[in-house]
C-alpha cells in the first residue's frame, strides 16, 4: 500500500469552452473549467444554499482525450471527474502565486458524462 494519497472526485458542469492544446512534447491536452456547487457556510440547511466553486481541469490521459473527442463532451455537460490535485508555484515580477488544477493523467483518472438527474456514477 502507498503511504500517500492524492485523489480528487468532483461532480459538476463544464463551463466555458473546452480548450485544446499540446504539451511541449507534442502530446494532446484538453483544459476546461468545472463548476461545482458546494454548501454555503452561511446555510443552516445543507441542501438549500450553495456557493459556486470553479476548478480548472487538465486532461492528459489519451483514453480520456479520445472520449472527449468522440463522445462530443461539451459546455454545460454534467460530469464526474476523478483525478489528482496539482499545485504549481510561479513567481512573476517578484510576486509569488499558486495555480491549482485537477489533473487527469494517471491510470485511475476518469471522466464520465452524467445523464439528467444522475448524481453519482457507478465506478
Amino acid at each position: 500500500m502507498h503511504e500517500y494519497l492524492n485523489k480528487v472526485m468532483l461532480i459538476g458542469e463544464i463551463k466555458g469552452e473546452i480548450d485544446y492544446g499540446k504539451t511541449k512534447l507534442g502530446k494532446k491536452i484538453y483544459n476546461f473549467t468545472l463548476l461545482v456547487k458546494e454548501p454555503s457556510e452561511r446555510s443552516k440547511d445543507f441542501n438549500k444554499e450553495t456557493e459556486a466553486c470553479f476548478y480548472r481541469v487538465a486532461v492528459f490521459k489519451e483514453q480520456l482525450i479520445e472520449e472527449i473527442e468522440h463522445e462530443n463532451i461539451q459546455r454545460n455537460d454534467k460530469v464526474y471527474v476523478e483525478g489528482r490535485l496539482s499545485v504549481r508555484r510561479r513567481v512573476i515580477n517578484g510576486t509569488e502565486s499558486f495555480n491549482a488544477q485537477i489533473v487527469l493523467k494517471d491510470p485511475f483518472s476518469n471522466i464520465i458524462v452524467l445523464e439528467e438527474g444522475e448524481n453519482w456514477p457507478e465506478v
